[in-house]
């Protein structure tokens, strides 16, 4: 390469040197005077190939927590602003509100905008062996202040009581219709800005696909009044996994079942029943789209009614099929079935270890304190056994619908095992009536290939 062409590759911004190149090149540029007379030679140069040597390299860095003297978040924003600037991709892992306020604010006041995803990372287990979630933020250097869009007009304005759960699902119906999304707040209003990051880890989970795509940067008040934190959201790509046996991600193999809804016939749901069974006896998965609870109880009973092996199932909520024009977008549950062990060793359960849910009011049982109660045992015992009579339509597409909202409360989805069993009516007789029941446990972290 000669001094020409390497300062048109400079300028261009298209300069790629391995190590062993941008040492040598470091090395012989201040002697050359054309390079040395264009400024090219010298910190400048050191620093593009710095930045180029270094994009894949990842440096954590630990934001402060409450109590941190200006002192301290002054050299933490320093550290990350540097760190950005030398191309490096900056982790920061915020363990509290104040740690997330700090790494939102480190990565709004450098010298450009910051490119930033945010998800949720399971933490290592505390004293009582229980583990919690924490959020993962990394940040690159984004586009030039002047290429920012500095306008918040049309955007979502978080306050310091707004519910992040309720944030995170009004981003994902909107992400369904919009490609690009904004969120903003005051710079100093810490629960929000926490609201936002959390919102933002949880949208994922809801609609699946990688982590969202953001850019951060700071917003100043013509007026002299407090700044903006502004966030611009894009969605993320769907990451590959590494599933092992199940999960609940698609698969050309994958056999699509039709559950059948109020109107279907006999025969209908017979032939539906027996060909679920066949196909999960091949070992073949089972994608079911249940709208409805009659549907819902349909494809749980033919589950329950696999032979020889247990089906396991993982359920979440999709944006369910509409006709070609069709103005309307409706939610359904997507149901994805796979074979597991067989029942002889689902039965030498230890089930006296999980807690028993029976719950016997459709008002009472609402989809978000059977959501709740299933988080809980998640995590205190790390499974739940939840029992329904057979007939109770509502109550099973209600228990559903909570195993599928798992994510909203951050929770992990649930692996669920349905089967038949006997409950009691209740009125002191004895009399016995069919059950479906419900054996949950926690999903395994994936492991990205």
């Amino acid at each position: 390469m000669t001094p020409a062409s390497f300062l048109r590759a400079f300028r261009r911004g298209s300069l790629w040197l391995d190590g062993a190149a941008g040492r040598h090149r470091y090395g012989i540029l201040p002697q050359h005077a054309m390079l040395t007379a264009h400024g090219v030679a010298g910190d400048l140069v050191a620093r593009r190939w710095v930045a180029v040597q270094k994009q894949q390299e990842v440096r954590v860095l630990h934001p402060p927590g409450a109590g941190a003297g200006v002192a301290h978040a002054g050299k933490f924003a320093r550290l990350v602003s540097e760190a950005l600037e030398e191309g490096t991709v900056v982790e920061l892992q915020p363990w509290n509100a104040s740690a997330m306020w700090h790494s939102l604010r480190a990565v709004t006041v450098g010298s450009t905008a910051v490119d930033f995803e945010v998800s949720w990372v399971e933490a290592a287990a505390d004293v009582n062996e229980q583990k919690k979630q924490n959020l993962r933020l990394r940040a690159r250097t984004g586009c030039a202040w002047s290429d920012f869009d500095h306008d918040i007009a049309g955007g979502f304005f978080v306050s310091n009581e707004t519910s992040h759960p309720k944030l995170a699902r009004k981003l994902a119906m909107e992400l369904r219709t919009s490609d690009r999304l904004k969120v903003h707040t005051y710079a100093d209003a810490e629960g929000a800005i926490g609201c936002i990051l959390r919102a933002l880890a949880m949208v994922p989970q809801l609609e699946g696909g990688g982590p969202l795509q953001c850019t951060a940067g700071s917003v100043q008040n013509p007026a002299g009044g407090v700044p903006r934190v502004l966030v611009h959201i894009q969605k993320g790509q769907a990451e590959a996994v590494d599933q092992g046996s199940g999960g609940d991600v698609p698969n050309n193999n994958d056999f699509i079942a039709y559950p059948p809804g109020a109107s279907a016939d006999e025969e209908v749901v017979r032939r539906f029943s027996t060909s679920v069974r066949a196909h999960l006896s091949f070992g073949q998965a089972i994608v079911m789209e249940c709208r409805g609870p009659v549907a819902v109880r349909r494809a749980m009973i033919a589950l329950a009614s696999a032979r020889d092996r247990c089906a396991e199932f993982e359920v979440s909520w999709v944006d369910g099929y509409a006709k070609p024009g069709s103005p309307s977008t409706f939610r359904a549950l997507r149901v994805r079935a796979i074979q597991g062990g067989t029942w002889e060793d689902f039965n030498t359960t230890n089930f006296s270890s999980s807690f028993l849910l029976r719950p016997k009011d459709e008002k009472a049982a609402s989809v978000k304190d059977l959501a709740e109660k299933i988080r809980h045992e998640f995590k205190t015992r790390g499974c739940i056994a939840v029992h329904v009579r057979l007939n109770e339509n509502g109550i099973i597409n209600n228990v559903v619908k909570a195993f599928a909202s798992l994510p909203v409360y951050q929770c992990q989805p649930a692996v669920c095992i349905p089967s038949f069993g006997w409950s009691s009516v209740g009125d002191h007789s004895g009399t016995k009536v069919k059950s479906l029941r419900f054996f949950a446990r926690r999903r395994q972290n994936l492991t990205k290939k």
